[in-house]
């Protein structure tokens, strides 16, 4: 598909979703090559951080000092 038929109503709301997914992929990222220390498991992929995260505030108690060490 790619961004030929993209609709926006303003260029702002354009540029702050361009801002929110490139943050929101940097952070996964970096958690992601911090995983082992995160998550006491190596994770291969964006989409398996993405799942751990949501195990972790879903369903395990503690969730900032897991998610945020130190």
């Amino acid at each position: 598909m790619g961004l030929g038929a993209y609709q926006v109503r303003s260029s702002e709301g354009s540029l702050i979703h361009a801002s929110i997914t490139v943050s929101t992929y940097t952070l996964l990222y970096v958690m992601m090559k911090e995983s082992k220390k995160i998550f006491g498991k190596v994770l291969e992929t964006i989409g398996e951080c993405s799942r751990a995260i949501k195990e972790v505030l879903l369903f395990k108690k503690n969730y900032k000092s897991r998610l945020f060490p130190g």
